[in-house]
């Protein structure tokens, strides 16, 4: 059976159909979702997980269960995908708006990292020599990497080895991945990654 047959991927696509056409193909041990060329959704194990953005992330944990957890040459490697609880799968409206989300933000990552293949870190807004630096000691060496890591899992791999690092350092990642001054991060972006940072060292603690 092609993986576009599979019962759950074909409930899937149906309750998506506004989105354009889906395509679906076996990816991280599962069924990645595609529109367009553009993943932006995981099937495994039954569940439906949907990708997130920094700035959505908390929003996501409001009505998931886990992050999707995949081995990669022997390691558990966390991706950016949430799954769904029932609460969420019953509601439609909001289902629906959860995966035109997801599809956005995973367009725009495309649309960034094919222009980011030929800037450093060091371009970025916010950004000089001596993060990227910073950010190459901490295994971070290109824009696509820091994206696939993201700003609240960089500033904690740097703060790891800076105790004195403060959240201006979080704000000049975010803004730099938003293509922004750190000065004009909105409120609820910074909300947003406060509690992604909360629960991320909850997770560690």
């Amino acid at each position: 059976m092609s993986p576009i047959d599979q019962p759950l991927v074909k409930t899937i696509c149906q309750r998506f159909c506004s989105l354009g056409p889906i395509s679906a193909k076996t990816m991280f041990g599962g069924i990645g979702l595609y529109q367009a060329g553009v993943m932006f959704a995981l099937v495994s194990e039954e569940k439906l997980y949907l990708r997130s953005g920094e700035a959505l992330e908390a929003l996501y944990r409001q009505h998931s269960t886990e992050h999707f957890i995949y081995t990669k040459r022997g390691r558990p490697v966390i991706l950016r995908y949430y799954s769904i609880d029932n609460t969420l799968w019953d509601n439609q409206v909001l289902l629906l708006t959860y995966a035109q989300q997801a599809l956005a933000g995973a367009r725009q990552d495309k649309q960034r990292q094919a222009a980011a293949r030929h800037q450093r870190l060091k371009d970025l807004p916010n950004l000089g020599l001596s993060s990227e630096r910073l950010l190459h000691r901490v295994g971070i060496e290109s824009i696509e990497q820091l994206r696939d890591v993201g700003a609240v899992r960089a500033y904690l791999r740097i703060k790891a080895r800076s105790r004195e690092l403060s959240l201006n350092y979080l704000w000049a990642l975010a803004g730099a991945l938003a293509g922004c001054h750190a000065a004009n991060l909105p409120k609820e972006t910074r909300h947003h990654l406060l509690v992604s940072l909360q629960d991320l060292q909850e997770e560690r603690a």
